[in-house]
This record gives structure tokens, C-alpha cells and sequence, in this order.
């Protein structure tokens, strides 16, 4: 498969040519002039260890070419399942969020953002963009250089007037904490896997589970189309790495292998991301297992978004709102013993299943979609900021 594009505004594209020790590939440096700039760029699945060139920029400006490895099969295999997602989301109505929480925008108009440039690490600020996005949206945002002191928590800073307060996102795994004086020293310490509970810290509240860059955004309305069609190709699906709990997940894994009375697909095989997405959009029934510790994963928040029928385990942690029992996914018993009745039930019984589809798919939509994260964070923040004042 191969992606050609050309662009530019001159037929008189600049050459250069340099001499280099064989063996060492050489960096061609040269501060083009736009104007002359005529680029044509060719992209393929290339075989592993294949290389291609690449321009290198710098600060948003062309400064040389440069020889590169190709990006593994596997990552063009998403971007291609991707790219194809989105162009057919292109005709159809966009998922939009319906946040539960109000927000006083003549309040929110003396208050700014301060945003980490860089976080610890930098996966972090990447999960976290539709989220800045959306805080954006609302507020004044600018990015500033704040300290991250503890790796997997940001720290950003709310500005009401002259004061700036400090607020985190703990985005850790783990319902535990990794320094209990910064939570204290916060307005509000937003904690992603919070313990279902909570802590003696009253300003620790739920904080959601957000997307690696969101990108599920722009093909959520074709898994949701293709979810309706009902055109299912098997009954139960469910896929796990062994990376976290092994021992539930093979047993679990097992369990639904060796059973006759349904179709399973799945198993304890990766696939890329976009495609176990439209598995679950084509299955009658998902299961649902915890991450590392008692964490959600983001396996539970893709069957959330898509709108899936879901059985799994009884979740320790919490979201902004609480999951349902029998409503946004049915519970097994802790030994797994009901695993096997549940599905069964849900695959016969097609309301109770399209029922639980519409609850997951309106919960997302009003506590976990971006701009919904958004409102509750800023509303959260306003409520901390008056009970201070």
C-alpha cells in the first residue's frame, strides 16, 4: 500500500548534496525559503528495519532531511485503521457531550489556567490534550513551565485574580498515593483511579479516565453506527495482555474458551487498538476485567464510548459518577462462578442487552466524553475556590 502526496507553490525546488564517512548517515541542513519549497512525499507499509527520509524540523521550520527507520507495521496498520474510521465518521453526526455539571461563566471569566509545557511523563500530557482542549474552551489557557515534581502526577495551576492555586491530576495506576504532602498542598487533587470510599482528604475527588490523544473522537460516530447495525460476529468477545492480573485473565480466558453453549472471541492475543474497537461494536456481549491493582482500564472506557453490552468483574475504584449494577454493566459474583449465565442471559434476552447499550453510551456521554471531564473539573474547581474564599 502505498500514500503519495505532493505540495507546495514553486516548480524550482532548492538541491543540496553533501559528502559524508561511509557508514554515517549524513544531516543535510538548510533554512528553506517557502516560497521555492516543493515537497513530494511518498509513505508505504515498509518492511521492518526499512528506512525512509524525512524532513527535520525545527521549531515549526524545514532544516534538512534525515535518514529514519520506517515505523513498525503494526502502528501503520492503526493508522490506516484509523484514517479509514474517520473518513467514514465524516457524514455522520458528531458525538456530543451532555455534561451534568453547571457552569457559572461569569465566574469562569476571572479565572485563567496555567498548563504544564512538559509533564513526567510525557505520555501524560498526551492523555491529557482533549482534556486541555476542552478546559480551553471555557476558560483562559496559557502553557507555562511548572515544576512536576512526582512522576504520573500534573500539576497545573488555577489563577483567580492574583492568587494561583494548585491543582492536580493523578493519572498512577494505583488507588495509593505517591507523595500525601503535595495532595495536600492542592485545591483539588483530581485522582483517576480513586478508591471507591475515597480518603480522609476531603479535596480528593474522582477524576475520570481520559484516552491516549483522544483520537477515538473522530470515529466514535462510525463504532456507534456500526454498533446499531447489529451485524455481530460473535456473542462474547474480550482481549487482555498479561501484563496486569495474569492469573484472573487466564482463568477468565479459559473459562469462556471451553465453554460450548456460545460463540467467544478473543483471548489473551493483542490486536491493534482500531480493530478491537470494531470487534466490540460487532459483539453482542463484552467482558471487562480491572488493570493493574483494581484499576480501570482503558478496555472499560472503549466499551463505555462505543455503547457495549458488558459483564465483568465488580469495579474497587470510582468514576465521577457510579457505575450500575445491571444498568451500565452487570456485575459477576467474585469467584466468577455466574460468568458463564450472565453472558448467556444477555445474549438471549436482546432488550436487557440494548438497554445496557444506551445506559453506557449516556453515561459516557455525560461524565467521561472530554468536554463533559471539563465541566466537571472546572465546576469542582469554582465549588473548592468558594468554600476557601
Amino acid at each position: 500500500m502505498i500514500f503519495l502526496d505532493e505540495s507546495g507553490v514553486s516548480l524550482l525546488p532548492v538541491v543540496r548534496r553533501t559528502w559524508a564517512p561511509r557508514g554515517k548517515t549524513p544531516v543535510i541542513t538548510h533554512h528553506f525559503n517557502w516560497k521555492r519549497l516543493s515537497i513530494t512525499s511518498v509513505s508505504r507499509l515498509p518492511a521492518p528495519g526499512a528506512r525512509f527520509a524525512a524532513l527535520e524540523q525545527r521549531r515549526g521550520r524545514m532544516v534538512g532531511v534525515r535518514w529514519q527507520k520506517a515505523i513498525d507495521p503494526e502502528a501503520w496498520q492503526n493508522v490506516v485503521l484509523e484514517a479509514g474510521a474517520a473518513v467514514r465518521s465524516l457524514h455522520l453526526p458528531p458525538v456530543v457531550a451532555a455534561p451534568e455539571w453547571p457552569l457559572d461563566h461569569e465566574r469562569l471569566s476571572d479565572l485563567r489556567v496555567r498548563w504544564p509545557r512538559e509533564t513526567r511523563p510525557a505520555y501524560d500530557g498526551r492523555v491529557l490534550l482533549p482534556l486541555r482542549r476542552a478546559i480551553g474552551r471555557h476558560v483562559r489557557l496559557e502553557l507555562a513551565h511548572i515544576p512536576q515534581p512526582v512522576s504520573s502526577v500534573v500539576l497545573i495551576e488555577v489563577v483567580n485574580g492574583n492568587r494561583a492555586h494548585r491543582v492536580a491530576i493523578d493519572l498512577h495506576d494505583l488507588s495509593s498515593f505517591r507523595d500525601v504532602e503535595l495532595v495536600r498542598s492542592c485545591l483539588v487533587y483530581f485522582k483517576m483511579q480513586h478508591r471507591i470510599g475515597g480518603y480522609s482528604i476531603p479535596h480528593v475527588v474522582p477524576g475520570g479516565v481520559l484516552f491516549d490523544k483522544g483520537t477515538i473522537y473522530w470515529y466514535l460516530p462510525y463504532l456507534r453506527r456500526l454498533r446499531d447495525r447489529k451485524a455481530f460476529s460473535c456473542d462474547v468477545c474480550g482481549r487482555f495482555g498479561l501484563r496486569f492480573n495474569a492469573e484472573l485473565r487466564r482463568r477468565t480466558v479459559e473459562t469462556l474458551s471451553t465453554q460450548q453453549r456460545f460463540a467467544f472471541r478473543g483471548g489473551l492475543r493483542r490486536v491493534p487498538r482500531p480493530s478491537f474497537l470494531k470487534e466490540i461494536a460487532r459483539s453482542r456481549v463484552c467482558i471487562d476485567l480491572p488493570g493493574q491493582g483494581d484499576a480501570f482500564s482503558f478496555r472499560t472506557i472503549d466499551y463505555l464510548a462505543v455503547g457495549a453490552c458488558i459483564v465483568g468483574t465488580r469495579p474497587k475504584n470510582e468514576l465521577p459518577a457510579p457505575l450500575i449494577d445491571r444498568v451500565h454493566m452487570a456485575f459477576t459474583r467474585d469467584d466468577q462462578s455466574d460468568l458463564i449465565d450472565l453472558c448467556e442471559y444477555y445474549i438471549e434476552n436482546e432488550d436487557a442487552r440494548e438497554q445496557m447499550v444506551t445506559a453506557t453510551r449516556r453515561f459516557f456521554d455525560r461524565y467521561l466524553h472530554a468536554d463533559s471531564l471539563a465541566a466537571y473539573y472546572l465546576h469542582t474547581c469554582l465549588a473548592r475556590l468558594a468554600e476557601t474564599e
